[in-house]
């Protein structure tokens, strides 16, 4: 079995104030050679009741810190260990950011004012834009109104027509907007209408 050390420890708790130990208490624990930095750790938080999210901070008679493991040396009421609790990072004093980034201010000033600019010449040729667009539109719509409107009136020419097709043949020829489909289609009636015609 191993041998057992009492350590005697004062508490200084120091998470409750920052102007003064905060309450000060001497309590004792008792620790193996075998138990590692962890057991004594959690004896410590049991003993005085601390939270596991507080820093411990153990310093010998010579105020020096020393680790929370098995070499702790056996001490006396008379000369405890001292213990200081704190909060997580307590003891840092912030302060104001000192860092200047000229370069870097001046560069996100430029861009922002690039992107400013760009904005004003999109805004200003919004108009424009919307304009051309519609004339655009508007004009195709009136392009393939036409075309439809000449295509069924052809159309229902070619319906009522007779087997005389040459002349239909030779307007359709002259004219740039019908096409070679239409074109052939209505060759295709006409060859129709001839046998039809020589046949009687």
């Amino acid at each position: 079995m191993s041998d057992k050390k009492t350590i005697w420890i004062k508490i200084h708790r120091l998470y409750l104030t920052e102007n003064g130990p905060g309450g000060s208490e001497i309590n004792k624990i008792e620790i193996n050679e075998d138990e590692s930095s962890n057991d004594i750790r959690n004896k410590i938080i049991s003993t005085f009741v601390l939270d596991n999210s507080l820093i411990l901070k153990v310093r010998n008679e010579r105020n020096s810190m020393v680790p929370i493991n098995k070499r702790l040396q056996a001490n006396s009421h008379q000369s405890p260990y001292i213990l200081e609790v704190v909060k997580r990072h307590q003891s840092v004093n912030p302060l104001s950011r000192s860092v200047k980034l000229d370069s870097y201010n001046e560069t996100m000033k430029l861009k922002l004012i690039d992107i400013i600019t760009r904005m004003e010449k999109l805004e200003s040729a919004c108009p424009t834009l919307k304009s051309k667009r519609e004339d655009k539109i508007h004009t195709e719509l009136k392009d393939i109104d036409r075309k439809l409107n000449f295509l069924n009136k052809r159309l229902s020419e070619a319906d009522d027509a007779s087997c005389s097709g040459k002349q239909y043949i030779d307007q359709y020829s002259r004219n740039t907007i019908i096409k070679e489909t239409f074109v052939s289609n209505l060759t295709k009636t006409l060859f129709t209408c001839n046998g039809l015609g020589s046949s009687t």
